[in-house]
């Protein structure tokens, strides 16, 4: 999955920090664009999850936003980071976008825009060799920072990855 851009919602941009992930980012990608409000939420700690400097990956871009009205049919109801993400997926041309909530995923796909979330993103660095496992990043999201999967999405996870049934 090497694709030139993408726009990136705050979930995986957290969760790949905690497990120190962050660089890979740019193995896949090009250029990694987040809109303001992503932005600033990634710039605040929260409940187990620190702040997070987005200068400190180059390839990581804040991008404003020109029109949210574009995406507006697609993102009632959705938080502003994931709102904006769409927005600038749109804006910018990209096809892809790294978001985790089930509805933002949801909005994203009718808006024509392929979703990815960080277990995705796990699957894929342990496919093109960037990281050996994803059982062990796949547990640490879930007990260290409270990341829900459901026990189905892990089994199936583990699958993609080929790490079923051999692991825990």
């Amino acid at each position: 999955m090497i694709v030139r851009l993408v726009v990136s919602d705050t979930s995986p941009l957290r969760a790949l920090a905690h497990l120190g992930l962050v660089e890979l980012l740019g193995s896949l990608f090009a250029e990694v664009y987040v809109p303001p409000a992503v932005a600033a939420e990634v710039a605040v700690a929260r409940a187990k999850l620190p702040a997070l400097d987005l200068s400190r990956w180059p390839f990581v871009r804040v991008v404003p936003v020109v029109d949210v009205s574009r995406a507006a049919a697609f993102t009632a109801g959705l938080h502003p980071g994931e709102t904006e993400s769409i927005a600038l997926a749109l804006q910018a041309g990209a096809s892809h976008v790294l978001m985790d909530d089930r509805d933002g995923r949801a909005a994203a796909v009718a808006a024509g825009l392929v979703p990815v979330g960080v277990l995705g993103l796990l699957i894929e660095f342990t496919r093109v060799g960037l990281v050996r496992a994803v059982a062990p990043l796949l547990d640490r999201l879930v007990i260290e920072i409270d990341f829900f999967v459901k026990t189905s999405v892990r089994e199936q996870v583990l699958k993609l990855a080929g790490e079923w049934p051999t692991a825990p």
